[in-house]
């Protein structure tokens, strides 16, 4: 009785930490954190902002502001961020972003992320 009771709180305690591992990115911030933006419209300013502004980027990357693109599909989402001397990355560190925005925004089609200062792509992906 006693060892069946140690295997079921071992099995709960392995549970909760797998499932509190299994979904985070490397700045500690989850999609289900930032579900309660999800939203069927990149029309949907304040949830679209929400999903851009509480994602952790790679080093030296800061959310700025966002910009709309819905006049056409596939529609576009263009995420401005300051980009300091300490920056590090490249375009394939901002594939779980993008992936994380094209998940939570359900008619998005394609996300950018630009320097704010330069306006020079960072990275681009689609659907």
């Amino acid at each position: 009785m006693r060892g069946s009771i140690i295997k079921i709180v071992v099995l709960v305690l392995s549970v909760i930490i797998m499932d509190s591992v299994m979904f985070k990115d490397a700045g500690g911030f989850t999609v289900n954190d930032l579900s309660e933006f999800e939203t069927d419209y990149v029309g949907d300013t304040s949830n679209v902002v929400g999903i851009a502004s509480n994602q952790q980027y790679p080093k030296g990357y800061a959310y700025k502001n966002i910009e709309i693109q819905s006049e056409e599909e596939p529609y576009g989402l263009t995420v401005y961020l300051e980009v300091s001397e300490e920056a590090e990355g490249d375009t394939a560190d901002f594939e779980y972003n993008a992936n994380t925005t094209l998940e939570l925004i359900k008619n998005l089609g394609k996300v950018r992320y630009v320097n704010c200062y330069t306006d020079e792509l960072i990275a681009s992906f689609s659907k």
